[in-house]
């Protein structure tokens, strides 16, 4: 494919491609900037083997610090070897990207981004010696979730060699340093060393929500909080996540349905955030009289009310944002539920 290729060719191109390729060795550099200050610095070594093993070595520069993480298809254990501690959980139900060869992931990020983003072929260049397609992706809206993007993409495998992104006043860089498209592994590699006094902790349980009923919600969340009338749409489901020892917070999560049990959307409920960066700022949107944001690129919208921050993820195609807004003004107390 040659230089007049369109960006839609070269995509459509990956999606339709039967070459896969499954097994690498590589090097990579990320660099992470909060306008001119260099914020996280990362070095990582990956190994993926055709069997669908994945370790990966990474090295904050900043902290210098080493986290080790093997991946073999059915469980995942990582080890931190600055805060001394080791963790394992279950991925064989776990569908992740980490598991992806370099196409399907590739194909992912273009399937995610193609109504946010417009696309166009910025040339062919060399990246470490491999002929990529350099493309640029370019948000359609300024407040994008993802914002402005350029991937040097190889020809031949469609592996994401290098990648810049920007949004607001941020920048990452990413670029492989080292890639080898037929390494031979030592019979060792898919392997970690941790030391016998390191206890392997399992996180699959810390992971599972916990079904919890309204009353035992509020006390979690430490005051009363808004849910959608039962007159309109059906509380399916109640969950609370744990994540006290993360962000020191609970988070609640409901499913919603029609009486007929269609999805509809998520609710999640947790403690307002207090850092100024992530406040919600005035706007277009507005969620019963108070200012809102809508990121088209997952079909969601949060607001501030009364000290907690609600999210509303919308999972029917069916139902618009306005509807859904227009739902909420008829939101009442959890009490008045009970």
């Amino acid at each position: 494919m040659g230089m007049n290729a369109s960006a839609e060719e070269v995509i459509q191109n990956v999606i339709e491609s039967d070459k896969d390729m499954n097994d690498y060795y590589g090097e990579m550099e990320m660099k992470m900037f909060d306008g001119e200050d260099l914020i996280d610095h990362v070095n990582t070594q990956e190994y993926v083997s055709k069997e669908g093993k994945r370790k990966i070595l990474t090295k904050d520069q900043l902290n210098d610090n080493e986290i080790v993480a093997l991946n073999d298809g059915e469980k995942m254990i990582m080890y931190d070897k600055g805060k001394e501690e080791a963790f394992e959980m279950n991925v064989s139900d776990i569908d992740i990207s980490a598991s992806m060869n370099p196409k399907e992931q590739f194909k992912m990020m273009i399937e995610s981004m193609e109504q946010t983003h417009e696309y166009e072929i910025a040339g062919e260049e060399k990246v470490l010696g491999y002929n990529t397609y350099h493309i640029k992706v370019n948000a359609k809206q300024e407040d994008s979730l993802l914002g402005d993007m350029e991937l040097w993409v190889d020809q031949k495998t469609w592996f994401i060699l290098k990648i810049t992104s920007e949004t607001g006043n941020s920048r990452m860089d990413f670029e492989y340093t080292k890639l080898d498209l037929s390494p031979e592994f030592k019979e060792n590699v898919f392997t970690i060393d941790i030391p016998d006094q390191i206890n392997i902790e399992s996180i699959d349980e810390n992971l599972a929500p916990d079904t919890v009923t309204i009353e035992e919600a509020e006390n979690a969340l430490g005051k009363p909080f808004l849910v959608f009338s039962d007159d309109e749409v059906k509380l399916n489901n109640i969950q609370m996540y744990d994540f006290t020892k993360e962000l020191e917070r609970y988070e609640l999560e409901m499913e919603y349905t029609t009486n007929d049990d269609v999805p509809m959307f998520f609710l999640s409920i947790f403690p307002a955030p207090e850092e100024e960066d992530i406040e919600i700022k005035p706007g277009e949107m507005k969620v019963r009289d108070n200012n809102a944001e809508y990121e088209e690129q997952i079909n969601s919208i949060m607001w501030d009310e009364d000290g907690l921050r609600y999210s509303i993820i919308i999972t029917n195609p069916d139902i618009t944002i306005e509807e859904v807004i227009e739902l909420t003004e008829n939101m009442v107390w959890n009490s008045d539920t009970e």
